[in-house]
């Protein structure tokens, strides 16, 4: 590709500094930046071609087409100004032709004269248009399938008839792609799945920020002399924050403008009335075609429940905020959520994700004694340290745990001892460095009375005494009252949590909520670690929206959104 580049173009692809007015004038349709090496940069530009006409059709602009995501923003920008472009490359042809404006209905039929295999980006024009005349040309003609792409736009754009003639079909298909940016060469019958960036979404903006640190450079090494021409202010003081890479954007899950929303300011969050349409099926069955709105709520629920059937389809080709965890949390409860993520390839980034979730693979395959997939091969941050809940294996199994991963020793041992399994926690004391990991899970026990003790006093359980007398004799003993310790691996810290519930504070085992908000959320993270292997996550909020009456919620206007049922202040 970089052969058919210019070699002034190609210089200003590798540059990588970065000026913030150079921006706000790409944006505004005023000049084209010098360097272009930054992909926010080209963010910047590839915005400005497309809301503003002229700009397009200058020459500075026009001398970028030699890129094809610059082409591609150049040629959509002729169409929606009514004139067909010539697009020789496939690399040339653009997605969307319906941002910010539409072109004629005349336009879009010369198009798909020109150009047969645009047809349904002109069927999705059609619907954010309101060109039913066209679309049943294209329908008439065997040019397209009824496509649930083309039905959620025209829903969301109020083209009536073109929804009709779509979801009154018997069999409906996915064809555009709005993830890829593609159109799908083997489409699948589907109903309407929430997969679909809509012209309204496409108006919800992000404020560009300063890009630093290092980031993939389109045309390899080049000038990156730093980021020079900032403005007074944009420059942080903080060394350590100026390390991290932070693009300058966040990256969406929709780019089918291929702009990700870039502009100067971030617009207000929109009404959330269709995503709470979308939420009363927190505790309903899916229907087949799911109501307008942001399906995100659905996903972490499914996830967070192990629920495959729902899960897999609603699922969105990379995990949503706060999915991993959720997910983490399924796998953990649900085998048979567990047996088909085993059957999943694993995203390779980022790669902590695919840790958490091997390792709950592989947790929740050892509670149900299947170590099958326990094998050599399997890399050290995949093997899991929680596995004993929510169930807890065959003392046979631990024991084959221990002789295959003999790093695992310390897991099982503490598995024996929330069993209270004192045969097998004597088979493997004398393996295992005590910490103060597992004297805290053993103190658990010091209230029982498994023992010829005294039921008045508490005593140090039989494992707390053995796991100390052990730590004595390796000269460890100052160190078991301190979890935090360098010794223990800051990392690991997690490890002090209990799964008992409301045993070791808020990423423990949560308990069950009663604050009741006005929507739903879910929370499945690791900023603050938690009980599955330094992942948590809580549906509390969620199920309790689910369940209360819809009476009881709180409403936003003139309220805090939010409220305690306790039965004593409220409800009464």
């Amino acid at each position: 590709m970089a052969d058919n580049i210019p070699a002034t173009l190609r210089q200003r692809l590798r540059a990588m500094t970065f000026s913030a007015s150079e921006a706000r004038d790409a944006i505004r349709g005023v000049a084209v930046p010098d360097t272009l090496g930054r992909r926010v940069m080209r963010l910047c530009v590839i915005r400005g071609i497309r809301y503003h006409e002229e700009f397009a059709q200058s020459r500075q602009a026009q001398g970028l087409r030699a890129w094809p995501e610059f082409a591609r923003a150049l040629n959509a920008r002729a169409i929606m100004s009514n004139s067909v472009p010539d697009m020789a490359r496939d690399d040339d042809v653009p997605y969307c032709i319906w941002h910010p404006d539409t072109a004629t209905e005349d336009t879009y039929r010369e198009l798909v004269r020109r150009y047969p295999r645009m047809a349904y980006q002109v069927a999705r024009a059609c619907a954010v248009a309101g060109y039913s005349e066209l679309y049943r040309e294209l329908e008439a003609g065997g040019s397209i399938l009824p496509d649930v792409a083309v039905a959620e736009e025209a829903r969301a754009c109020g083209s009536q008839d073109i929804y009709t003639a779509i979801t009154s079909r018997p069999v409906r298909y996915r064809v555009m792609d709005d993830y890829s940016r593609s159109i799908l060469a083997y489409p699948q019958p589907s109903g309407l799945n929430g997969d679909t960036a809509t012209r309204p979404m496409l108006d919800a903006k992000q404020k560009f920020t300063i890009p630093r640190g290092d980031e993939d450079r389109v045309l390899g090494a080049g000038d990156c002399d730093g980021d020079q021409d900032l403005e007074d202010g944009d420059r942080s003081d903080d060394d350590f924050f100026s390390m991290i890479p932070e693009p300058g954007f966040k990256e969406t899950m929709f780019n089918i403008t291929e702009d990700m929303n870039i502009d100067e300011f971030a617009t207000p969050e929109p009404d959330d009335a269709a995503d709470l349409a979308v939420a009363e099926y927190l505790a309903k069955p899916l229907p087949p075609d799911l109501p307008m709105g942001n399906k995100d709520i659905l996903i972490l629920a499914a996830a967070y429940t192990g629920n495959v059937d729902r899960y897999a389809r609603l699922r969105r080709p990379q995990m949503v905020d706060q999915e991993a965890g959720c997910v983490v949390r399924g796998i953990y409860h649900c085998p048979f959520f567990a047996t088909w993520w085993a059957t999943q390839t694993l995203l390779p980034r980022p790669c902590r994700h695919a840790a958490w979730i091997a390792q709950a693979i592989h947790a929740r395959m050892i509670m149900s004694n299947d170590l099958s997939r326990l094998t050599p091969d399997v890399p050290r941050d995949h093997l899991p340290y929680l596995i004993w809940y929510p169930a807890v294996a065959q003392p046979s199994t631990y024991k084959e745990v221990a002789r295959r991963c003999p790093t695992m020793r310390p897991a099982v041992l503490r598995a024996a001892i929330y069993a209270k399994d004192r045969a097998l926690f004597d088979e493997l004391l004398d393996d295992v460095e005590p910490d103060p990991y597992l004297v805290g899970e053993a103190r658990a026990h010091d209230h029982d009375h498994d023992d010829e003790e005294d039921e008045d006093e508490v005593r140090p359980s039989y494992f707390t005494r053995r796991l100390l007398a052990r730590a004595e004799k390796l000269g460890l003993a100052d160190e078991m009252g301190n979890a935090l310790s360098d010794r223990w691996g800051g990392a690991d810290s997690w490890k002090r949590f209990s799964v008992r519930s409301g045993g070791s504070g808020p990423h423990g085992m949560p308990e069950s909520g009663n604050w009741l908000f006005g929507g739903p959320s879910i929370v499945g993270a690791a900023q603050d670690p938690g009980i599955y292997n330094g992942v948590w996550a809580d549906a509390s909020i969620a199920e309790l929206f689910a369940s209360a009456p819809e009476s009881w919620r709180p409403k936003k206007d003139g309220g805090e959104g939010v409220v305690q049922i306790d039965y004593e202040q409220w409800p009464q």
